[in-house]
């Protein structure tokens, strides 16, 4: 039987087909309504959560604030997986218990969740509670630094500067180790500045050198005043000047350089 338009709705079959089709699609938008539903609960669980856990305008009770981030939890909320995760890690609010808090933050770093990333990155190549595992760390890091986590990529560069847990490798640490010193990590910027000058990874280029320990002498680093220092002593990279390597050879030793402390004792400038 074929249902045209002018028969449609007196047609039996048709409307057995049209209350079908409408069922249906009852049917679907409601199951698109509980899954709409679900994820307004899990944001609402997981802001709640933080309020009981931080104590924002109410008591800090990190007990109710597990409770809730475990709920948003179970319906994927990634951040709430990572905030739980790191619970288990401490036992905070929680019983402490390592396989689980792993678990859960692995669930939200695979999700994407930069803050379980680098907190596993943190725990492999710490061996917090597990076994340290240099391979498991570079993994998690590199997804946090991928996403601009400075201090997973700080850690990238570093690990490949002294091949600790990873082939040694100059050309990947100075990567990792300019995204780090562009974000404004001290330390970063600093051991960019020990690369340009040895030659470490790139060409020797004692001004690119002098320009990193700047910025990193800027910010306090000791080692970084007492490098710079040396740069303007010998005239390289910048103009000589041993006025301003005094000042900064002072400033290094202030600060608790002992190679500064030395250069000071040598030249009688106490």
């Amino acid at each position: 039987m074929t249902c045209n338009m002018d028969g449609f709705i007196g047609s039996g079959l048709c409307k057995r087909a049209v209350r079908a089709l409408f069922v249906t699609a009852m049917v679907l938008i409601g199951a698109h309504s509980v899954v709409c539903s679900a994820k307004q609960d899990a944001v609402s669980q997981f802001t709640q959560a933080n309020k009981y856990y931080d104590g924002t305008g109410v008591k800090p009770d990190p007990v109710r604030a597990a409770r809730l981030y475990g709920l948003a939890a179970a319906q994927g909320h990634s951040g709430a997986r990572f905030k739980l995760g790191c619970m288990y890690l401490d036992g905070d609010g929680v019983r402490k218990n390592t396989a689980r808090g792993i678990s859960l933050l692995e669930l939200a770093g695979k999700q994407g969740d930069i803050g379980a990333q680098h907190v596993l990155g943190l725990v492999y190549y710490n061996g917090d509670g597990v076994r340290q595992d240099s391979l498991k760390a570079t993994y998690w890091f590199e997804l946090a630094a991928r996403q601009g986590d400075v201090d997973a990529q700080y850690a990238l560069g570093t690990m490949y500067l002294w091949g600790t847990g990873v082939p040694n490798d100059e050309k990947k640490a100075s990567v990792w180790l300019e995204l780090a010193a562009k974000d404004g990590l001290a330390m970063a910027q600093y051991h960019l500045g020990v690369m340009n000058e040895k030659g470490q990874g790139l060409a020797q280029d004692y001004a690119e050198a002098a320009k990193w320990y700047g910025l990193a002498a800027e910010q306090g680093v000791p080692e970084a005043q007492y490098h710079l220092g040396v740069l303007y002593e010998l005239g390289k990279g910048v103009p000589q000047s041993q006025i301003r390597a005094m000042e900064l050879f002072r400033l290094a030793a202030k600060n608790g350089n002992d190679e500064a402390r030395e250069a000071l004792r040598v030249r009688g400038g106490n």
